[in-house]
């Protein structure tokens, strides 16, 4: 007795389709590794130490990673939990108070908004003076209900000694670069 089956597909056609399906898949995988797949750019990665003393000012220093375009940058202070009455503010720090101890420049130039600075890399040194940190440049003013009804300065008031707050550095499209605990020193 022989039975004839005419329906099945061809062993060597299913081995070249399985092939097939193999080297597409290896394509897609590869596309998505190698970034063609639509990935955004990629976030510079820096290790930053900051200081800051009410006497003296903020001292913020890039110890190693990428350089970043300063342009492409931003840095804001955010209060920490230690901080009464700031829970909810965030203070951008404008780049025209930024100094560079590297080439005696402010980052931008506060009259034309051009930028003097282009990079911030490893082993760069910035400030920002006393005055420009003790005022509303850097910080907000919040409500001190517990003496009564008046307006203190934040980091700059005598009784944060101790505490601490963030210093947060972003793209400018919102991606973290770094976030540093920062004391307040007297």
């Amino acid at each position: 007795m022989n039975i004839k089956c005419d329906s099945a597909v061809s062993p060597v056609i299913g081995v070249l389709l399985m092939l097939v399906v193999t080297i597409i898949i290896a394509a897609v995988v590869s596309g998505f590794a190698g970034s063609i797949g639509g990935a955004d750019s990629k976030v510079p990665q820096a290790t930053i130490k900051a200081e800051y003393s009410q006497s003296g000012g903020m001292k913020i220093i890039h110890s190693g990673g990428d350089p970043m375009e300063t342009k492409d940058i931003r840095i804001q202070l955010h209060p920490s939990s230690m901080i009464e009455n700031a829970e909810n503010w965030v203070s951008q720090i404008q780049k025209k108070y930024i100094y560079s101890s590297e080439n005696s420049n402010f980052w931008v130039n506060p009259t034309t908004g051009t930028y003097n600075v282009g990079t911030f890399k490893a082993g760069d040194r910035v400030e920002i003076s006393p005055t420009n940190c003790s005022g509303a440049v850097l910080q907000p003013e919040v409500w001190n209900y517990s003496g009564g009804r008046a307006r203190s300065k934040v980091i700059s008031n005598s009784t944060q000694i101790g505490k601490i707050f963030y210093l947060e550095f972003f793209t400018t499209n919102g991606k973290m670069i770094a976030k540093v605990p920062v004391t307040i020193n007297p």
